[in-house]
């Protein structure tokens, strides 16, 4: 039997679409609208943890599609925090009513995503509110930390190791699908052929 939440009282809603909360309405607009150097710069602010969302703020100024999946939430023009919505849902620094204003904007839109990923605090909080529109998770890693190496190495290269090059497609095709399949549980076959 599926478990529904317990209702309840939702904010106000403006006829713009904005979530009113206390204060200033919290908006999510795509990163086209916000303008690339504004998300380029509030990304950097934490490149470790915008790491998932850094191919996609890369390509805002040459490829038209990042710019409608990277999101941003705004309150009045403040760039509050940013969201991946491409076949990962990943936020980054959303403030609780940025999680609200994201949750709403995603049911709106009735997209669905493969996985909900990014900073625990984030993911939890954004979670419960788009659990009756994605359905029962798969997992939940409540503690799966990105890591980071800021110096140079404590051990040399393995000299074994090199670039993988187009004559390794045969090898490195079914490593990943295996990689991928034993990390998150399904097979990513359709996805991985060339």
């Amino acid at each position: 039997m599926r478990e529904w939440p317990r209702r309840r009282s939702r904010p106000r809603r403006e006829r713009s679409g904005h979530l009113q909360l206390a204060g200033e309405p919290v908006s999510i607009v795509e990163a086209g609208v916000v303008g690339v150097e504004r998300v380029r710069a509030r990304a950097a602010v934490d490149p470790v943890a915008a790491a998932l969302l850094a191919e996609y703020v890369e390509a805002l100024s040459h490829n038209v599609y990042s710019r409608a999946q990277v999101l941003c939430a705004m309150r009045s023009e403040e760039l509050l925090g940013l969201c991946l919505a491409a076949g990962n849902l990943v936020p980054l620094d959303l403030p609780p009513e940025g999680l609200e204003a994201l949750a709403e904007h995603v049911r709106r839109r009735g997209q669905r995503f493969s996985s909900l990923v990014g900073p625990a605090e984030q993911v939890l909080a954004l979670w419960p509110l788009l659990r009756r529109h994605l359905g029962p998770p798969r997992e939940v890693r409540s503690d799966q930390p990105s890591l980071m190496i800021d110096h140079d190495p404590a051990i040399g290269a393995d000299p074994r190791v090199r670039q993988s090059t187009p004559e390794d497609l045969d090898i490195l095709i079914p490593a990943c699908v295996a990689m991928f399949t034993e990390e998150v549980g399904f097979t990513a076959d359709r996805r991985w052929r060339l």
